[in-house]
């Protein structure tokens, strides 16, 4: 069932045969430690999750191998997170993202954007870092208020030509810009209580899902990292341990 379901979606068999084995032992851990519907239901969410992610090949046709590690480190994580990670909200999440999951590393969707997700309580994670791509990546932001262009040069975001500071980064990975860019940024300026943080963001975020985004970042740092490292440590070892749990 699976196989056929797959094949509905990627509209080639052989694509479905390849991905076989990965999607059994997905949808096992998916059904057994993630969160959710069935196991079928769980890897058509995580093929669709990776066509959002443009796992592509040059010629526009989806890529097997890369699709085959993202289903795999997806079942890494769910397994990592113990009874907590559910798919189709990470689906909605991708949905949200929109665009912006296209660029993402592999390492931020299957490891990070689920931590993020946990730690915000919510898959409108999706919602926030879309709109933290729109609000930043724009050079010359379209809002009603000029703070929002002023103050992101004030503390550094954004150079002299109101271009994001560290763009490719948080085109790959928006987390780790945060902690990258926008925290040393801020503590340069003497902002680093959780109130002058929260505060901060308003002046120069005009969304309040991105200003959620970020104040959970800060305010959580440490249940974040753990989730993260917790989900990386997980996927550095392979299959193997699902296996051997299966």
């Amino acid at each position: 069932e699976m196989i056929a379901r797959t094949s509905g979606i990627t509209a080639d068999a052989r694509e479905a045969l390849a991905l076989a084995p990965s999607m059994a032992r997905a949808g096992q851990i998916f059904a057994m430690r993630g969160a959710g519907p069935n196991a079928v239901q769980q890897v058509e969410a995580a093929i669709q999750a990776g066509e959002i992610s443009g796992l592509n090949g040059p010629n526009g046709q989806l890529d097997v191998a890369k699709l085959g590690t993202f289903i795999d480190r997806l079942a890494q994580t769910s397994y990592a997170m113990q009874g907590t990670f559910n798919l189709p909200q990470y689906l909605t999440g991708l949905r949200q993202f929109g665009v912006g999951a296209s660029g993402a590393d592999m390492n931020f969707l299957t490891a990070r954007l689920p931590s993020i997700m946990r730690v915000m309580q919510e898959s409108r994670a999706g919602t926030a870092l879309s709109s933290l791509d729109q609000l930043m990546l724009s050079p010359s932001p379209n809002t009603r208020s000029a703070r929002y262009a002023i103050e992101p040069r004030r503390l550094g975001l954004r150079d002299a030509h109101g271009n994001v500071v560290n763009r490719d980064e948080l085109i790959r990975d928006p987390a780790e810009w945060y902690y990258h860019t926008m925290v040393p940024a801020f503590s340069s300026h003497g902002i680093t209580s959780r109130g002058d943080v929260i505060d901060e963001l308003s002046r120069i975020f005009s969304r309040s899902t991105v200003q959620r985004l970020a104040s959970s970042l800060s305010a959580d740092t440490s249940l974040y990292r753990t989730e993260y490292t917790r989900n990386l440590a997980q996927q550095a070892q392979g299959n193997a341990p699902l296996t051997a749990f299966l």
